[in-house]
């Protein structure tokens, strides 16, 4: 199963009649004002046209595709991923579904799923839907908040469409399904948490490719009240049950030196083997030497005191991944476990802290790792992520592509794994847009007050310059300032009479491009002599 593309009839006041594609290999065709009257209905016409330009397994077997939206900042580039999941109508309530008309085309074998919002045609109606001259008629139901048609009511469509690293991940929420009483209603939207084991198998790899120099750390806050009922150690016991009094700080500190004799001591009070696993590695991690402990924040029942774990690659690897692959049994557990106990935190979270830019990276390879390592690892992937480039430095955002690529070929012939992955990015980067084949960069901008999608140009191997220029509408190659500064300039040479011409020369001397800079050196000397 793939995106094959995006029709919007409507979205807000953003998008009106937009189409999107996102396959390399069909180009989808929606008419969206020739309308066949069906009774008191019209029947959409969906028409697929096989691109001449597809190679099949251009970047590798297991990448379907890369599609990069581009665009400035408001033209709705986070929209489009919006719609991908349907964050309006399943969680904004206050969203106005009216305005909502859009539907996702899949494709999986000779069969096409269509994702469509209620409002999407108007109402109840069949489709007719073409590709390469065989003809297929679905029936459209529009009676839920989103609903799905398929030509083939066997084919069970499992639509895997999830965030990696994102900062979208903190802004939209994302379920595991949706209307159960639809007959293949299980809309899968996220992926698994995150294990920490397979964030330091990820450092690994990109520390050996030398992507990543920097040491592995991970933030972790203990907190109190995570650990207070547990240890019955009177040194250490709050007076107060009810937690109104503070933790002193020599309460923590307490803990903390004695922390392998506390939680061996209490080890039956633990209430699951899982979590007295990962308290004792996290003892094994202090007595290495591999805890900073940043501070002590005394705050009543949330007191805590901040700890990073710092891997630097080589020391200590085993005491480090016991650490983190207990702390991944931990995760089963919560998961696993019912009711109260499957939401109560026994323990905090780990955060990667390092730069924006690692952190994203991190991420990223070990998500795709947490994918891989599923034993059941079959199937399709569409994975979405919002500014990819963020944090990076631009030679990362010029690597990163060429590195998943790379990364996912080799994870997948070890795994021997038959995982098939779709990347649906946005970006800023022009760096991106030169790894993307020809037909798959959504590029976009406003007209009129509404986004339009322009033609897909070809960006792949373009100097980057010309993408700038052409493909993302930078058409100034100056910042504003030092471009005031340049018109300045030439307008004080063209003056009769110039007050300081040390000071002019001094600033044309300043300027870094030496073509211009030399051009007004030559009109400085013609003036002066």
């Amino acid at each position: 199963m793939k995106l094959v593309a995006l029709i919007i009839e409507e979205y807000k006041e953003l998008f009106t009649h937009q189409i999107i594609n996102f396959s390399d290999e069909y180009e989808v065709e929606f008419e969206f004002y020739n309308k066949e009257k069906h009774g008191d209905y019209y029947i959409p016409k969906f028409t697929f046209k096989k691109r001449d330009q597809y190679i099949e397994n251009f970047y590798q077997s297991n990448i379907e595709n890369f599609s990069i939206i581009a665009g400035i900042n408001g033209t709705g580039k986070s929209s489009i991923l919006n719609m991908l999941i349907h964050y309006e109508i399943l969680y904004n309530k206050k969203a106005e579904y009216e305005n909502l008309r859009y539907c996702l085309v899949f494709k999986g074998g000779n069969d096409i799923c269509l994702e469509y919002s209620k409002y999407f045609c108007q109402g109840k109606t069949d489709a007719q839907i073409e590709i390469e001259g065989n003809k297929f008629q679905v029936k459209l139901k529009n009676e839920n908040g989103i609903s799905r048609s398929i030509t083939n009511d066997k084919y069970n469509f499992e639509t895997r469409i999830g965030f990696l690293a994102s900062e979208f991940d903190k802004n939209f929420a994302r379920s595991s399904s949706y209307d159960k009483n639809i007959k293949n209603g299980i809309f899968p939207r996220k992926y698994d948490l995150l294990y920490p084991i397979n964030i330091l198998r990820a450092y690994n790899n990109l520390k050996k490719t030398d992507f990543i120099q920097s040491d592995l750390r991970l933030k972790l806050e203990i907190r109190w009240k995570n650990f207070s009922d547990i240890f019955e150690d009177k040194e250490i016991t709050l007076e107060n049950r009810e937690r109104k009094k503070k933790v002193s700080i020599s309460q923590m500190k307490y803990f903390e030196k004695n922390m392998h004799k506390i939680i061996v001591d209490n080890r039956r009070k633990f209430k699951n083997e899982a979590i007295y696993r990962v308290w004792k590695s996290i003892d094994k991690l202090y007595r290495e030497g591999m805890v900073i402990v940043d501070h002590y924040d005394n705050n009543g029942s949330q007191a805590f005191f901040t700890t990073y774990i710092v891997f630097n690659g080589i020391r200590n690897q085993k005491v480090f991944e016991d650490f983190l692959i207990s702390y991944g049994n931990y995760l089963d557990y919560k998961k696993n476990s019912g009711g109260h106990e499957k939401s109560k935190k026994d323990f905090p979270d780990v955060e990667i802290s390092m730069s924006k830019g690692e952190t994203n990276v991190l991420l990223l390879i070990s998500q795709i790792l947490q994918i891989l390592s599923h034993d059941n690892a079959a199937g399709d992937y569409i994975v979405l992520i919002d500014e990819i480039e963020t944090g990076m430095h631009l030679e990362w955002s010029r690597r990163i592509l060429g590195f998943v690529v790379d990364y996912i070929k080799n994870a997948v012939s070890e795994k021997n794994s038959n995982v098939r992955f779709q990347f649906v990015f946005t970006t800023h980067s022009p760096f991106m847009l030169s790894d993307i084949k020809p037909g798959n960069v959504v590029s976009l901008k406003k007209e009129k007050g509404k986004t339009v999608v322009r033609e897909h140009t070809n960006t792949f191997a373009k100097n980057i310059q010309e993408i700038m220029n052409e493909d993302m509408l930078i058409s100034k190659i100056y910042g504003d300032f030092a471009l005031s500064k340049i018109n300045s300039l030439i307008k004080e040479l063209r003056e009769e009479k110039v007050e300081n011409s040390e000071n002019l020369l001094k600033e044309i001397n300043m300027i870094g491009e030496p073509i211009l800079r030399n051009k007004l050196l030559d009109m400085y000397h013609q003036k002066f002599d």
